[in-house]
């Protein structure tokens, strides 16, 4: 589909093994009581934009709760950003359910070349019940990701298990922001977050980080965080910075990592 302009219930619905639903052109698509798209795939073609956002209010993952449905089956379900394509997902939120989402379902998040993907609203922004493997996200080089919560208590995403990785990106923005939460990102699975080339800021949690400056900002080549589940294991630290190493702690110390 190409150039759609949609406000009403759910958009498309094309549940079916090795479907694939792809927009071209500029897509802006509000629903009320549906996801915007309920699909196994969905690609957002090069130098496209899309604009999604959900009315928000319920447990189930077609309710009007997340923008990007792939659903349960444990299939192959990716999302992919071509190089140079926007993406902002903006799903809305009635009442603290974990299921209103930007993405739910997925195996893979692909974000391309000079891509953005950005994914704001109250609940976990990711989450996936995926379970033949880790779910992945990766960011390419050029890449912006900006990731947001306020208030989820799981944090900006709850799974199964995701690994998520960011190659020399542009720009890197995550932000749990709810102080009284239990996971900065939370998984049953251990998990891993990687991260190549550049600085990374961070803000302690009781900090509002649009308005002080960062708590530690570190230069680096390569940064792993290993392992990590949930609040009660968030993984061990690898770092070609020494500083890194030492300082990082535990990622729930932190509302913001940029």
């Amino acid at each position: 589909v190409s150039d759609i302009n949609f406000d009403g219930v759910l958009f498309i619905r094309n549940n079916v093994k090795g479907s694939v639903v792809s927009f071209n052109g500029h897509n802006e698509v509000k629903s009320t009581r549906g996801s915007n798209v309920y699909a196994r795939n969905i690609t957002i073609k090069a130098g496209s934009t899309y604009s999604g956002s959900t009315q928000g209010g319920g447990g189930s993952n077609e309710s009007g709760s997340t923008v990007f449905t792939f659903g349960i089956a444990n299939t192959d379900k990716v999302l992919t950003i071509e190089k140079e394509a926007v993406v902002e997902l903006y799903p809305g939120s009635t009442g603290t359910n974990y299921a209103q989402n930007a993405v739910y379902g997925f195996s893979k998040i692909d974000i391309g070349k000079n891509a953005t993907f950005i994914a704001k609203g109250k609940r976990p922004m990711l989450r996936t019940e995926h379970v033949a493997s880790n779910a992945v996200v990766y960011a390419q080089p050029g890449s912006t990701v900006d990731i947001q919560t306020t208030e989820a208590i799981e944090g900006v995403s709850f799974s199964y298990g995701i690994d998520y990785t960011f190659d020399h990106v542009n720009y890197l923005n995550l932000e749990s922001q709810n102080k009284s939460k239990y996971s900065f990102m939370f998984a049953y699975r251990t998990s891993y977050l990687t991260v190549f080339g550049g600085t990374m800021s961070v803000w302690n949690k009781e900090l509002n980080s649009d308005e002080m400056p960062p708590s530690k900002t570190w230069d680096f080549e390569t940064f792993k965080l290993n392992n990590f589940t949930n609040n009660t294991n968030m993984g061990t630290v690898e770092s070609d910075s020494i500083t890194l190493k030492n300082e990082f702690g535990t990622i729930n110390n932190y509302n913001r990592i940029s």
